[in-house]
């Protein structure tokens, strides 16, 4: 069993929430078809603006994947403003394990997370990618922070 982190946007960590499915584009097949039934996935929603202000980026919940990647094209996934026509249509189904009552802001848990290697500029670690491996170790943190 892997664990991931998986990055979006509010809107489709609602999306996300209400079908139990994940999606990413094309671009981002090598990491989706890594993603085995029975891995763990943190979600992770990037830092913007919204009715309420400037929300952070924060971890929201935690799933586990039951399913392999499949390709279906429906519009379910709001598209990035830099590709309209991007319907995710790379995608795995999931079994919510923890929806956080309180999202953990994530840089106030950067300096326990091994993976992030850059600590003062761990934005960078998110640029242009869905979904990334993260160690066992880190999930755990995860995890226990969301209790």
């Amino acid at each position: 069993m892997s664990s991931w982190m998986a990055i979006t946007n509010r809107k489709n960590w609602g999306i996300i929430k209400q079908n139990n499915i994940y999606g990413v584009p094309y671009r981002s097949a090598n990491q989706i078809n890594k993603v085995k039934i029975g891995d763990n996935i943190a979600f992770f929603v990037k830092k913007e603006t919204t009715e309420r202000g400037l929300e952070p980026s924060s971890l929201v919940g935690i799933y586990s994947v039951t399913s392999n990647v499949y390709e279906e094209d429906s519009d379910l996934f709001e598209a990035p403003v830099t590709n309209l026509k991007e319907a995710f249509p790379l995608r795995i189904k999931l079994k919510p394990l923890n929806i956080f009552k309180d999202p953990i802001v994530f840089k106030d848990i950067v300096p326990n997370l091994k993976f992030v290697k850059n600590k003062i500029n761990w934005g960078g670690q998110f640029q242009g990618i869905s979904i990334r491996g993260i160690p066992d170790v880190d999930f755990q943190f995860i995890l226990d922070q969301s209790k």
